[in-house]
């Protein structure tokens, strides 16, 4: 992909709709997807993404699976039965690990899916190839790690009740109650990126919320 031309003769830039419920989450692809010739349109929950994809179709959409009013699934599967959208690449970028909801979203219509943490230079390398047309839905998954960590499981992602950060002491944005921790996702690409996110469960109301250490900021999940 390369820079458009500034004057008259300049060439419209991509438009890229990002879609994740966590803010610093949209400002860090946005950074990383600076250099790029990308018109970005920023949401916060699906519903949203659902519009701005049927208003234009982008040349991309970047998409969470947890998004509130409409999930990632949710707007995979009705963005692939428009006809004005069927077409439009879209790049799931999630938290889950199971491979039975990974093959999941491959089947609603994600061309990508790749999981969260993730390097930012194959994050970026990815949205470059589907803004280009390169990937197909039908292309095997690669996963994008830092090869240079690729043999050191303290640089990749990995679940754990034992985590290297202590949970901290959390309560329900909903009902105040304290929350029960049930599990930990830790990694990132350097030992001084390391990432951890922490999953715990409202006893009151049965949510489910994810605690960030680097931001130190807690979020409702379902």
């Amino acid at each position: 992909m390369t820079r458009p031309i500034t004057g008259p003769c300049a060439q419209p830039l991509l438009r890229v709709v990002i879609a994740d419920g966590d803010a610093d989450t949209r400002s860090m692809y946005r950074e990383a997807l600076r250099p790029l010739p990308l018109d970005i349109v920023e949401v916060d929950d699906g519903r949203d993404a659902l519009v701005q994809c049927l208003i234009e179709p982008p040349a991309l959409l970047i998409a969470d699976t947890q998004l509130s009013s409409v999930d990632g699934y949710a707007l995979c599967q009705l963005l692939r039965r428009d006809g004005a959208t069927r077409a439009v690449p879209i790049l799931m970028v999630t938290s889950e690990s199971r491979s039975a909801e990974l093959t999941r979203l491959r089947q609603l219509g994600a061309t990508r899916v790749l999981s969260k943490p993730l390097p930012l230079e194959g994050f970026c390398s990815e949205v470059t190839r589907l803004c280009d047309g390169v990937a197909s839905p039908d292309e095997p998954e690669v996963p994008v790690v830092d090869s240079g960590k690729a043999a050191c499981r303290a640089f990749q992602r990995f679940e754990t009740t034992a985590p290297p950060h202590r949970p901290p002491v959390l309560h329900c944005l909903k009902c105040d109650r304290p929350l029960d921790y049930q599990k930990s996702r830790v990694g990132g690409v350097s030992s001084s990126n390391r990432e951890q996110w922490d999953q715990l469960r409202c006893p009151g109301c049965a949510g489910t919320f994810e605690y960030r250490h680097r931001t130190k900021k807690l979020r409702h999940v379902t």
